[in-house]
């Protein structure tokens, strides 16, 4: 089955592997979820589900494309 991409999501996790949210966004990668896990530093602060992340955090990040309705 294929899938239309409708957007992407980035999952945010702290460096011990804890879930802190998601935000959508573009693309930036070519792999998806775990395989495409990146380690990041903030440069700027960044707010989840009203959680304020510092500037200078370092995170891990996964992309995932988010799935509209069945092309074939």
């Amino acid at each position: 089955m294929e899938f239309e991409i409708v957007g992407y999501s980035k999952d945010y996790y702290t460096l011990d592997r804890k879930y802190i949210g998601s935000l959508v966004c573009e693309k930036d990668r070519e792999t998806f979820g775990y395989l495409g896990r990146n380690k990041i530093v903030l440069t700027e602060d960044l707010i989840i589900k009203k959680k304020k992340i510092k500037k200078g955090t370092e995170l891990l990040t996964e992309l995932f494309p988010l799935n509209g309705r069945i092309i074939k």
